[in-house]
């Protein structure tokens, strides 16, 4: 069963020895849940920087067009799902290399890896010969704006190309408006770290650094993180 941020509240709020959220509760209104709800998006945020979770990793498709170097990776732009600006690409890690998870699947019989270069780089070839074209581009860069993910090619795809990515994409925070959202990464962890927070916040001892509180929440983290990572899936961790 999915959990919410309702389920996540409830648990902190046992832990506190507080009265938990009626079950149906649409939205919050006291500030001291809101300001639980904090602690639990700080604890995600803790958890996915430590961990490219499964459910959090996405295919990008890309479509390009003729005489365009750059493209914007968001649905209104020229992705089919929007990459968010915490976003990291992936890569595999076995057979001793590491290779962007970065494709050409034009040719969906024969497509090929691009190779990664520095957004630097990409300048500096841009600028030097800006008007070189290709069939297909073999040279790729990857930065952000601050607003949305970019892909840069070099050369300049001469016809209309299509690019596979795959990117670990972090979850939206969590809104007091609804509390229907289900958490797309292990929940104990972050419940723990969360009422950890919300213990240190009042001053209790099982909000100090070292606690069992604090221990226990560091136990989760490594234990949920250790469920998913194997010989056989080398693109787990976070670079």
């Amino acid at each position: 069963m999915a959990t919410t941020s309702l389920t996540l509240l409830n648990n902190i709020l046992r832990g506190l020895r507080k009265d938990e959220i009626a079950t149906g509760t649409a939205s919050l209104s006291l500030d001291y849940h809101k300001t639980l709800l904090d602690f639990i998006n700080t604890a995600l945020a803790d958890a996915e920087e430590s961990h490219n979770w499964d459910a959090q990793r996405t295919s990008v498709t890309v479509t390009g067009a003729a005489s365009t170097s750059e493209y914007t990776l968001t649905i209104a732009g020229d992705a089919d799902v929007d990459v968010l600006t915490g976003s990291r690409l992936l890569y595999d890690n076995s057979h001793g290399w590491r290779k962007p998870q970065v494709w050409d699947v034009t040719d969906s019989t024969a497509g090929f890896w691009l190779r990664e270069i520095s957004a630097e780089e990409m300048e500096a070839k841009h600028r030097g010969d800006a008007d070189d074209a290709v069939a297909s581009p073999g040279c790729f860069a990857v930065y952000s704006d601050n607003t949305s993910i970019k892909l840069r090619l070099w050369p300049t795809p001469s016809g209309i190309n299509t690019w596979l990515m795959r990117f670990w994409t972090p979850q939206v925070p969590f809104t007091a408006a609804d509390l229907t959202e289900t958490i797309e990464v292990p929940p104990r962890p972050i419940w723990l770290r969360a009422l950890f927070y919300a213990q240190q916040e009042r001053g209790d001892d099982a909000g100090t650094m070292g606690s069992s509180l604090d221990e226990r929440a560091d136990d989760a983290l490594r234990a949920a993180i250790a469920a998913e990572a194997d010989d056989d899936d080398l693109t787990s961790y976070a670079e």
